[in-house]
C-alpha cells in the first residue's frame, strides 16, 4: 500500500512562509487605499492637453476610489488648482492634496484648471460610470441614462 506524499519536516517551514506572504499580498492589494488616486495620476489628470488628460481621467475611473470620486467631482467643479509638480483640490481659499486629503499650503506658481467642452464632456462621462457603481439602483438608473444620452462614438 502506498501512501499519500507528505512534504519532508524540513520544507514545511518554507511552505508556512509562503503562505504568510501569500496572504499578505492578498491584504495588500483588497486594503482600501490600495488602489488610491495618486499624486502623479492627479497631476495627469489637471495638466497636459485634451487627450492625455481623458486618457487619465479613464485610466483612474478603472480602479477609482473615494479619493479618485471626489477629484474627479473637483475638476468637474472647476475646484482644482496646479502647479507644475502637484495638483490641488480647493475649498474657498484652503488647498487640500488630493491623495491624502490634508490641507496643504498652495504653490505661489498654482493655476486655475481650466476644463474645455471636450473635457466636460469626459468628466461627466466618468462620473456617471462611477455612479454606475452605486448601491442605490436609482442612482444606477440615471448614470445609465445619462451614458446612452450622450454616447461615445468610438
Amino acid at each position: 500500500m502506498t501512501r499519500p506524499f507528505r512534504a519532508a519536516p524540513r520544507w514545511r517551514p518554507l511552505r508556512a512562509a509562503w503562505r504568510g506572504c501569500a496572504l499578505m499580498l492578498l491584504a495588500l492589494l483588497l486594503a482600501p487605499g490600495a488602489w488610491a488616486v495618486t499624486a502623479e495620476q492627479a497631476l495627469k489628470m489637471a495638466t497636459g492637453d485634451g487627450e492625455d488628460r481623458v486618457q487619465a481621467i479613464n485610466e483612474a475611473v478603472l480602479d477609482a476610489d473615494d479619493r479618485t470620486r471626489a477629484f474627479i467631482d473637483a475638476l468637474s467643479n472647476d475646484a482644482v488648482k496646479a502647479s507644475d509638480k502637484a495638483a490641488f483640490v480647493m475649498d474657498g481659499d484652503q488647498a487640500t492634496d488630493p491623495v491624502t486629503g490634508a490641507k496643504v499650503k498652495l504653490p505661489d506658481d498654482a493655476e486655475d484648471v481650466i476644463n474645455n467642452n471636450f473635457l466636460r464632456s469626459a468628466l461627466d462621462a466618468a462620473k456617471a460610470a462611477l455612479q454606475l457603481h452605486s448601491e442605490d439602483e436609482a442612482t444606477r438608473a440615471a448614470a445609465a441614462a445619462a451614458l446612452m444620452k450622450d454616447p461615445d462614438e468610438s
